[in-house]
């Protein structure tokens, strides 16, 4: 019984906290802005590794890896799209290319603003300190993950990964791992104040599951009701894109919400006010 009051106060203080931080309001203008920064963001990631020769082969298992999650249904649709619109990228000139990377800072901006809202922080970073993680992130970033990449293609390509059985489940479970590690470095770095080891993990399990799931049960929707396909025809592929958009941020944010929930309710617990009514 004492478990199930547990379970009902954190469900209730998550609830609250969803409701008054506006998630699905947020998300929609998160995924607005993603479609905006799309383009430019992925320019500069494939820009940035076509540097390095020895990330390759690490690039398109990368953009494998950011088409399949983009829309699980249509991905080589809006390859093709997403191609064609970084093709044309590579005539722009110099103000253009400027404008391509200001319009992924205000991105990471936006990520940055939502997430330092959902933790209610206090302390405020300077704008040159937050303009030097914002670059640091959209330089080092692609570099580091393709460089992980890398390394988990020679770890996959030695003896004793190489029987089937064991492939397959790494495969399998790769994406899963690269969410987890994702969403808890999104949790852990972003905020300004510190977030809890513990918290900012279990928070970003749940977001990974709910991912997972989300794309699983997002697929079988738009495959066993092809609402989208008969109304907007061959271009069915971009509502699509944006409503999976849409639903992706309110996954990041309920994670985030889930943390920063477990957060305050562990230091209540502290405190000896279990049982003490919530205040809206």
């Amino acid at each position: 019984m004492k478990l199930l009051n547990k379970i009902q106060l954190f469900t209730q203080m998550l609830w609250v906290r969803i409701n008054n931080d506006r998630l699905t309001t947020y998300s929609a203008g998160l995924a607005y802005t993603t479609i905006l920064a799309l383009v430019p963001l992925i320019t500069v990631i494939f820009s940035l590794l076509s540097a390095f020769p020895m990330f390759d082969d690490a690039s398109q298992s990368l953009k494998q890896l950011i088409y399949n999650n983009l829309v699980p249904t249509a991905s080589d649709t809006i390859q093709s799209y997403l191609e064609q619109f970084i093709t044309n990228t590579k005539k722009m000139t110099f103000v253009g290319i400027i404008g391509l990377i200001v319009t992924s800072l205000l991105l990471i901006n936006s990520i940055n603003t939502t997430l330092n809202r959902i933790w209610k922080t206090k302390r405020k970073r300077s704008f040159m300190y937050n303009l030097a993680i914002y670059w640091t992130i959209l330089t080092l970033g692609p570099i580091l993950v393709g460089s992980s990449i890398a390394v988990s293609s020679y770890i996959f390509s030695l003896k004793w990964f190489s029987t089937a059985a064991t492939n397959t489940i790494l495969l399998n479970m790769l994406p899963f791992i690269i969410s987890v590690i994702g969403f808890w470095l999104l949790y852990s770095i972003i905020p300004t104040e510190p977030v809890p080891l513990k918290e900012s993990l279990i928070g970003a399990l749940v977001a990974a599951i709910l991912f997972e799931l989300g794309k699983r049960a997002f697929s079988l929707y738009v495959t066993s009701f092809p609402t989208y396909q008969l109304i907007y025809g061959v271009v069915s592929s971009i509502p699509i894109m944006l409503v999976w958009v849409y639903f992706s941020w309110c996954i990041v944010l309920f994670g985030a919400e889930f943390a920063a929930t477990l957060t305050d309710y562990n230091q209540q617990k502290k405190h000896g006010v279990d049982n003490q009514p919530l205040s809206e």
